[in-house]
């Protein structure tokens, strides 16, 4: 008899555990998300629900980015949620990416161009078109993906969100990530003002 309770207690504590795990990771819902975060910061959901700005891109269903709105530019990103946890961009990318298909090196160049579009650049547009105006042929292009040494290069133009200005502002960005799905480093290259009377 206590062969048997030991050997049925592991088994089942490791089914406690995986269950747990799997429990985290999950689809997410908006409002539930923005209910909770404001909890979270001890705010009245009731006040504070049309300030808190909460995204779930339709490809990534498990992270959110969270953020608060700011009248002279729109949602700010605070934090981010994923498998049950709050953290920094930086902090819960490489779980999320490890759980979207990070570990498969054939995937990770699409991979690491929708990450940096939809999610690092959330709050920002990452253009993938070229603007009507203030761009020529030459200069704009598509986001690139390239890879060397093992980690993923991605080189895009942003727009900014529109400011009090009458006036349209660009940067050229390049986001790196690790073999491990980390995100090196965030560098602005370029940037670029257009303005109303620009061709």
């Amino acid at each position: 008899m206590k062969i048997l309770i030991l050997f049925i207690v592991p088994v089942y504590l490791l089914s406690c555990s995986l269950d747990s795990l799997s429990g985290k990771i999950e689809e997410l819902d908006e409002e539930k998300v923005k209910k909770e975060y404001c909890k979270k910061r001890d705010w009245d959901y009731s006040k504070m629900k049309n300030d808190v700005c909460v995204v779930i891109d339709s490809e990534f269903k498990h992270f959110a980015s969270i953020g608060t709105f700011a009248s002279d530019r729109g949602c700010m990103g605070e934090e981010c949620y994923f498998g049950g946890n709050y953290g920094s961009l930086s902090e819960l990318t490489p779980k999320a990416l490890e759980h979207y298909g990070w570990g498969d090196k054939s995937k990770r160049k699409e991979l690491a161009r929708k990450w940096t579009t939809e999610i690092v650049y959330v709050w920002e547009s990452a253009l993938t078109s070229k603007p009507s105006r203030g761009f020529s042929e030459s200069e704009y292009f598509d986001p690139q993906v390239s890879e060397k040494d093992g980690s993923i290069h991605v080189k895009l133009w942003i727009r900014e969100p529109a400011g009090m200005l009458n006036q349209s502002d660009y940067r050229l960005a390049e986001v790196i990530y690790s073999s491990k799905g980390e995100i090196s480093s965030i560098k602005n290259l370029r940037n670029k003002t257009v303005f109303p009377e620009d061709e």
